[in-house]
């Protein structure tokens, strides 16, 4: 029987300033990229793996994120009554997200409770692949069993890492000196939530696992990974997306006259 991970934690960060003064108002994981919201694509990684419960970590106080896909259902109707053309792919996404619970916390220690596997997801990272980067987490993670963080190269790296096979690494803590670091992507077995008791971040969390002597493997993640932690990676992120989606030829060839 295939191994599923029915929970993940997404962590929702504070913008550091660059997007102000709109994240103020509306969080930063509901940007458009492309046609669709930064969380639609984020949510559809952790749904990739058969995910059922996901958690949002923020200290955000209303439920805008949880909002989001709890109206689907009524903005698909108004836009089919508007002729919006994308009006029909609506029904797949409430069809997807219809059974998600959704909740909030605002510490790692109570998000992590629970007797499952879970996924982590930080919302400041996207990654643009055919195989979601949480498949590519399940597959070392369905073979080991123990638990695995995704890993990309680096000029500045942190992650000591032992290459095992390629692309495949056993962590053995954190340097400043380095070629490897985690790209906000791991995958947890329940074994491992007390390492996240009184932690304020995943890299503690991990620090701890190892230090009691806990495997932790690191896969490189396949794709074109975007750190959304400012606008010009976002504006980056934003055209390969819209290359790539519904109206992406339109918007090659709208590109090429702008560059003549």
């Amino acid at each position: 029987m295939t191994k599923r991970v029915k929970k993940a934690i997404i962590e929702i960060k504070p913008d550091r300033g660059n997007f102000l003064p709109l994240s103020d108002c509306v969080p930063k994981e509901l940007f458009l990229l492309g046609d669709m919201p930064i969380l639609k694509y984020i949510t559809d990684e952790a749904i990739s793996v058969g995910v059922e419960d996901i958690i949002f970590l923020t200290d955000r106080k209303d439920s805008i994120l949880s909002d989001f896909f709890k109206d689907l259902e009524n903005q698909k109707e108004l836009l089919k009554k508007r002729g919006f053309k994308r009006a029909e792919s609506l029904s797949d996404l409430v069809n997807s997200y219809g059974d998600i619970e959704f909740s909030y916390e605002k510490r790692l220690t109570d998000a992590t409770r629970g007797a499952e596997d879970f996924l982590f997801i930080s919302s400041d990272v996207l990654i643009e692949s055919k195989k979601s980067s949480c498949e590519q987490l399940m597959s070392v993670f369905r073979t080991s069993e123990r638990p695995v963080v995704g890993l990309r190269e680096a000029d500045m790296g942190d992650i000591k890492a032992e290459k095992i096979a390629k692309g495949l690494y056993k962590v053995k803590g954190f340097t400043d000196e380095a070629t490897l670091t985690m790209i906000g992507r791991g995958l947890f077995t329940s074994e491992s939530r007390k390492f996240f008791e009184g932690k304020e971040s995943l890299e503690g969390a991990i620090e701890a696992m190892i230090e009691r002597g806990h495997t932790v493997y690191g896969t490189v993640i396949s794709g074109e990974v975007f750190e959304l932690t400012d606008s010009e990676e976002y504006q980056r992120a934003n055209l390969s997306y819209a290359l790539n989606s519904d109206y992406g030829e339109k918007y090659k060839e709208f590109v090429k006259k702008r560059l003549q």
